[in-house]
């Protein structure tokens, strides 16, 4: 997230850069791909939200792929959060696993199925209902979808689906690069970020 931190600071936004449990210096060995890492998230704009400076101003979130899915979740079942900019989300988890193992193994049939039934014994027959799928329903803020036409680990039917059922104000963009957009299409990928912060975020 560094170099979009950098373009964001050098337009005049403060960022807040925080790890998910389970990732780089936090603490926690696993990760649920969204399914409770919106409670962290919501924790983080608590803190922030709270910051004596920040009381006036509009304070959102930025992810990317799992990251992505956090935030939606986030603002979704807390209400918490004034813009979600969401890069390569997936709607599901049983699409990222079809997405990601029919890419692999073209060959294998059955997989969501199979793929649901594991994750309804990991995390909980009620998962579902902290999806993307679901709890974009509850979103009314500004929503920009950034999606990879070509991307071979998020099927990008996930980004057309979610933007579907978002509220307006939304706004989606994609172009033809693989997962990994803004390394592909820094320029592009970066003013259509700032074009949308821009056009629905009044901080002055």
């Amino acid at each position: 997230m560094l170099p979009h931190a950098k373009y964001l600071f050098d337009a005049g936004y403060s960022v807040f850069l925080w790890y998910i449990l389970g990732f780089g210096e936090s603490s926690g060995d696993s990760i649920t791909l969204g399914i409770t890492e919106w409670k962290s998230a919501a924790k983080v704009y608590e803190y922030v939200r709270h910051l004596q400076n920040n009381l006036s101003l509009s304070i959102g979130f930025m992810g990317i792929s799992m990251g992505a899915t956090t935030i939606i979740n986030t603002v979704g079942i807390t209400n918490k959060g004034d813009f979600i900019i969401a890069v390569v989300p997936y709607a599901t988890l049983t699409s990222l696993a079809t997405q990601i193992l029919h890419s692999t193994f073209p060959e294998l049939k059955y997989v969501p199925f199979f793929v649901d039934i594991i994750f309804k014994l990991k995390f909980g027959f009620d998962y579902a209902n902290y999806l993307p799928q679901i709890t974009i329903e509850n979103i009314s803020v500004p929503i920009l979808i950034m999606y990879a036409e070509n991307d071979s680990i998020v099927n990008p039917q996930d980004a057309k689906e979610l933007y579907a059922k978002a509220h307006s104000p939304k706004e989606v963009w994609s172009i033809a690069s693989n997962h990994f957009i803004y390394y592909a299409y820094p320029n592009e990928f970066s003013q259509t970020v700032l074009d949308f912060l821009s056009k629905y975020i009044n901080n002055e």
